[in-house]
């Protein structure tokens, strides 16, 4: 509460027996001030003083009403922070966070607050950079300020905004300002809602090795010895891909007494874990992104003189 005093006389030379004399008086008061003011009036009949007993009037003011709004807006998915064109670790999601005075004070430590991004059901794991990080005061008649937020993304933060869909990446935000000594909030703005697009991919890696039987010492395959193939499929893609199998084409048809002895697939790494089902049909039901499963098969060969068909080549169709 401010509360100032001003005094001040103004004069009349003559003011006659029941003429009534209206006298103006203006002042500036300052912002919430506290407005009372007390008037008198004296003059003087025959060099004696006369005085009126003193009239008041109070003036109500409006009060101080800190307040601020925040507006969020989504600028950019960025995907070539870390090098190229797919969204990757590393990679940025920026923001801005407009704040507007609508009060009628003049807030300081103006401040931007990220009320946490979500992607899908699950919290973001990256950091958060603001620009400006805070703004030392702002009044009524101010434009806005505008901050940049920038959200650098995990692995963890790609997979589940792209596993969650269209419109899956979730943020809002709010901002706080001082009037007083005492902190104000703004209501929160949004959700705002970004897409991470969906990008499926397969890789598949084969290798060959051949073991010989016991008493076989020739470099070729001979009866009894085995060829193992070991196929490695990754998920390099942001997405789970569903019912992944492993089709491989060998080069001519087996002889009488060829025996092909499946083995359970081998979940070898992974970010997130949401791959199912690892069966020995060389099936996954469910393979999560940045997860690699082995397979091997092995080939125990009746033929003799015949070696691995292009043991280390890749498989004709994955």
């Amino acid at each position: 509460m401010i509360t100032k005093q001003n005094a001040g006389t103004a004069r009349l030379r003559l003011l006659a027996s029941g003429v009534a004399m209206a006298l103006a008086l203006s002042a500036t008061a300052p912002a919430y001030a506290t407005i009372d003011n007390t008037a008198t009036a004296g003059g003087t009949f025959n060099a004696t003083p006369v005085t009126s007993p003193g009239v008041t009037e109070n003036v109500d003011v409006e009060g101080a009403g800190p307040a601020l709004t925040a507006t969020k807006a989504f600028v950019s998915l960025d995907a070539n922070v870390v090098g190229d064109s797919d969204l990757q670790p590393g990679d940025t999601i920026t923001y801005t966070i407009t704040v507007d005075n609508t009060g009628n004070v003049t807030m300081t430590d103006i401040t931007p607050d990220d009320d946490g991004i979500t992607f899908g059901a699950a919290a973001g794991t990256g950091a958060y950079a603001y620009s400006p990080a805070t703004v030392a005061s702002l009044a009524p008649a101010d434009a806005p300020t505008v901050f940049t937020v920038t959200y650098t993304l995990t692995e963890a933060d790609i997979y589940n905004g792209a596993a969650a869909g269209t419109n899956g990446v979730d943020n809002s935000a709010h901002a706080t300002g001082t009037y007083n000594s005492t902190p104000t909030d703004s209501p929160v703005s949004g959700p705002v809602e970004t897409t991470i697009p969906a990008d499926p991919e397969l890789v598949v890696a084969k290798t060959g090795v051949l073991t010989k039987a016991p008493g076989n010492t020739g470099a070729d395959a001979e009866v009894g010895d085995t060829i193992t193939y070991t196929y490695t499929v990754n998920n390099t893609g942001n997405v789970a891909i569903d019912d992944v199998t492993i089709t491989d084409t060998h080069e001519g048809a087996p002889l009488p007494g060829t025996s092909f002895i499946e083995q359970p697939l081998t979940l070898v790494d992974g970010i997130l874990a949401n791959s199912t089902d690892a069966a020995i049909d060389n099936s996954w039901d469910l393979l999560g992104p940045a997860h690699r499963s082995n397979s091997p098969m092995r080939i125990r060969s009746p033929r003799r003189n015949s070696t691995p068909s292009n043991p280390t080549d890749g498989i004709g169709n994955a």
